[in-house]
């Protein structure tokens, strides 16, 4: 679920509700399937590009999970450092130079 989602489901939804959570299939906090990120983008998966940027010391901001500038620069520098196309979005090249692998 992403954060938009959860924003239209408080307008549904009224304070104090019982809710079940189900869970799609993904055992991962990113999920199957990865989303080509770029500025503006928000969510569960920008969140923790973030906080792998700041492992490598290329993001000086707190990880908040909105692709701002800061997190553009970020990844334009990582990308250049791994000799990868440097278009500052995070496609499937960057998730996987970043470390990050689906499991089954």
């Amino acid at each position: 679920m992403w954060n938009r989602d959860v924003e239209v489901l408080f307008s549904w939804v009224k304070v104090g509700t019982r809710v079940k959570v189900v869970n799609g299939g993904s055992f991962e906090p990113l999920g199957w399937q990865r989303r080509r990120l770029h500025h503006g983008e928000r969510g569960a998966d920008v969140f923790f590009v973030q906080k792998r940027l700041r492992q490598f010391n290329l993001l000086q901001d707190e990880p908040d999970g909105v692709y701002g500038n800061s997190t553009q620069q970020a990844v334009t520098e990582f990308q250049r450092k791994k000799q990868l196309q440097a278009t500052g979005e995070v496609d499937l090249a960057t998730y996987k130079a970043l470390g990050f692998m689906n499991f089954e």
